[in-house]
């Protein structure tokens, strides 16, 4: 048995940096959501991974404690959004005017960060931003690695907050940062899950007005706990339009019977969402509408989607070139430009990058396409007898991120047509 275990978010059949033959040899790999039945004395030290569950992390604060009081070490990269982390703040993000306010410099020599340049932290395939886009506070009497130009700690070693160590980041994996260079070169959810008052909001309608005494439709979202989803599902102006958010572990058993339509959020946990399939498949089964945001490949039970990857380098990462040449684009265009979908989300804003593409079944509708007609949304009102839209974009897991300004434009008219047209439409009959 190894010593240092890996908490990893399982979002997908690869485990990450978990392909790393450096880090398998000395890492015991543990799915999230494994933790509340682990005895955690065994190990000498943990690495939490980017993108976990930090509402089940937060429901097992205690024994995160006990472990770092016991002596042991914790290594967290990420936006801390829930207080599991002891004496540790909650992430504030970096205020950009430019990108050299993402400029990372070194401020106290350490082994870490040995022959590693500034610059190699800064940038990342010719862009800023990657590696920091706030802090997460820490207490007094930190060690200080790494700053942000305004003075704003984005790495550290906490010895004062606990009985052991933690190294904390702000940012994406340290752990994948140093793999990718080899390769190179707040509240819970459900009182019941988590036995406290639930968030002001959390469990409540969206609070949407309805306009004329008409019923708005009422459209849920998942939500994973991980901190992208976390501040993207909560930001107001999204909010407003969801009737409430469903914790991705409640899902197989949640009763969808009332929704209009089901929000699938990006990066899911495989299993758990796999479990859920049945209830997902049923608000189809019944004539309503489930949206899914993929960011990756869809699951083997997505009615009628076949899947194709495209962009992804043989380093392992999913950035298409041009963003380092604007000029060649990514080839995509309206399928119809008269569609609806259109005025609130012109092709531009559903622009960054797509990770692969969708050949919708016959009969389908394809919405924004590439240049040999491949869908990178459409909508699919023939597979089942509700209505299917999938796009294979990561629009919430960015904007949650702090990054990629054309998701905001993207969510900012997506989540309005959704509720004020894409279901309302449906539940009238006017799409068969």
């Amino acid at each position: 048995m190894r010593e240092i275990v890996f908490l990893h978010t399982a979002t997908s059949d690869r485990l990450g940096h978990m392909d790393h033959d450096a880090v398998r040899a000395c890492v015991e790999p543990l799915d999230m959501y494994e933790l509340p039945d682990i005895d955690l004395s065994a190990y000498r030290a943990m690495i939490v991974t980017g993108g976990v569950d930090q509402e089940l992390l937060w429901h097992e604060r205690a024994a995160i404690r006990r472990f770092l009081d016991a002596g042991r070490v914790l290594l967290f990269s990420g936006q801390l959004v829930r207080p599991w982390l002891p004496g540790i703040g909650l992430f504030v993000p970096k205020e950009i005017r430019s990108h050299r306010d993402y400029a990372v410099r070194i401020a106290a020599p350490h082994p870490i960060f040995a022959h590693v340049r500034e610059e190699d932290l800064t940038m990342r395939q010719g862009l800023a931003g990657f590696f920091a886009r706030g802090h997460n506070p820490p207490p007094d009497g930190v060690e200080v690695l790494l700053e942000l130009p305004g003075g704003e700690p984005i790495v550290y070693i906490d010895r004062v907050s606990t009985g052991g160590t933690m190294l904390v980041h702000s940012g994406g994996d340290l752990l994948g940062w140093g793999i990718e260079r080899i390769y190179e070169g707040g509240p819970p959810i459900t009182s019941a899950v988590h036995n406290s008052r639930p968030a002001a909001g959390l469990g409540a309608r969206g609070g949407r007005a309805a306009g004329d005494g008409a019923r708005m439709r009422r459209l849920a979202a998942t939500y994973n706990g991980s901190a992208s989803q976390h501040r993207a599902l909560h930001e107001p102006k999204y909010r407003r339009w969801l009737d409430r958010l469903v914790y991705l572990p409640d899902l197989a058993e949640a009763d969808l019977d009332d929704l209009d339509g089901l929000l699938i959020t990006e990066r899911l946990h495989r299993a758990k969402f796999d479990a859920a399939a049945g209830r997902v498949l049923g608000v189809l089964e019944r004539g309503a509408t489930v949206i899914f945001l993929l960011g990756g490949p869809p699951p083997e039970w997505l009615p009628g989607a076949r899947w194709e990857a495209r962009f992804r380098s043989e380093q392992g990462n999913w950035m298409p070139t041009w963003f380092l040449h604007p000029g060649d684009g990514l080839g995509l265009r309206a399928a119809d430009p008269e569609h609806p979908f259109l005025r609130r989300v012109p092709v531009e804003n559903a622009t960054w990058h797509h990770h692969g593409v969708l050949w919708p079944p016959e009969g389908a509708q394809p919405v924004i396409v590439t240049r040999d007609g491949a869908s990178v949304i459409y909508i699919d009102r023939v597979s089942t007898p509700g209505t299917l839209l999938v796009a294979t974009l990561d629009p919430i897991y960015h904007f949650g991120s702090y990054f990629m300004p054309a998701c905001e434009r993207f969510l900012d008219g997506f989540l309005p047509w959704v509720v004020e047209e894409l279901l309302e439409d449906a539940g009238d009959g006017r799409l068969r």
